[in-house]
């Protein structure tokens, strides 16, 4: 729960993170994900001046150093890109409320990230076939529910929260079409309803799904019967299922390893990177790029012979 802001210091915060919110909504159309990082951000920052006494308007270098360097102190390299980032965009909001004086954003640096240098976690076919096949015997309402979540993912690569936020009014019966609201980008896709995902589904809803006037389709197995919150449920669910049948992941463990995975089994499939991205929402064809590290079959076959060294 929001906690209620004590004097008129905490107030006048609180109102400026509501007006942060705002002009990321309306200039910017960040998502609700984004917005909450970088408010985070903001009151972390405004925290760090009021607890020292200093004014925002009067903020210097050397004040966001000191700050900055408290900051990411315990932090690994890409936390830290991903907070001074976001530190950036307060920044900037701030000047341009004539909040500050000067604009301080690009004098904010963090640790060089560069792009696709990292390797996307996934997890082997067999492996998702027998998590798949270990669920599906499961005839709980947990178990029915905990089904049809991973067939989703295992099938269109949703992200969490998307699985989270599918409504009742997302699956389309009649002409066999689902919905998915993208909680990246905010755009929906209009993806055909395999038999495999609108099976589970159907059996979720008929037999394990509790009566309740929610609409969202995904409920705690549990009393109250309530939305799952965002997607930490959906974590818990691939890592609990995964555990359960042996399997061991490095790197990432939560739901998005079978969105990588997907999209290596489509780039098996000599799907086109253009298609790809689409079932995936992707926004541009460089998103998706970045899967194609995983497709170790072609890159071993266009690889090149390593030179000798010469003594």
């Amino acid at each position: 729960p929001e906690v209620a802001p004590v004097g008129p210091d905490e107030i006048a915060e609180q109102e400026l993170l509501r007006s942060y919110d705002a002009w990321m909504v309306e200039l910017r159309g960040l998502s609700a994900s984004t917005r909450e990082r970088a408010r985070h951000e903001a009151g972390l920052l405004l925290g760090w001046l009021r607890d020292r006494g200093r004014r925002l308007a009067a903020l210097t270098i050397a004040d966001l150093d000191e700050y900055v360097a408290s900051r990411c102190a315990t932090m690994r390299r890409n936390s830290k890109a991903t907070a001074i980032s976001s530190l950036r965009g307060v920044l900037r909001y701030l000047h341009s409320s004539s909040l500050m004086p000067a604009d301080l954003a690009d004098m904010v640096e963090g640790p060089p990230i560069y792009a696709l240098e990292g390797i996307p976690s996934a997890v082997r076919r067999d492996d998702v076939d027998r998590a798949l096949e270990a669920v599906r015997r499961d005839h709980s309402p947990l178990g029915r529910r905990d089904y049809a979540i991973l067939v989703l993912l295992s099938t269109y690569g949703m992200r969490a929260g998307e699985v989270a936020g599918l409504c009742l009014s997302d699956i389309d019966w009649r002409h066999e079409r689902l919905r998915v609201r993208h909680s990246k980008t905010g755009a929906c896709s209009e993806l055909p309803l395999l038999r495999a995902p609108a099976d589970a589904l159907l059996d979720y809803l008929k037999h394990a799904r509790p009566e309740t006037t929610h609409r969202e389709v995904f409920l705690r197995a549990q009393a109250p019967y309530r939305p799952l919150q965002r997607g930490g449920a959906i974590y818990s669910t691939v890592g609990r299922r995964l555990e359960a049948v042996g399997v061991t992941l490095t790197g990432k463990r939560g739901p998005h390893v079978f969105r990588h995975s997907r999209a290596v089994s489509l780039l098996d499939g000599g799907v086109p990177i253009k298609v790809i991205g689409d079932v995936l929402g992707h926004r541009s064809e460089m998103s998706t790029a970045v899967y194609l590290k995983l497709a170790t079959a072609d890159l071993r076959a266009v690889a090149l012979q390593a030179p000798g060294v010469s003594r």
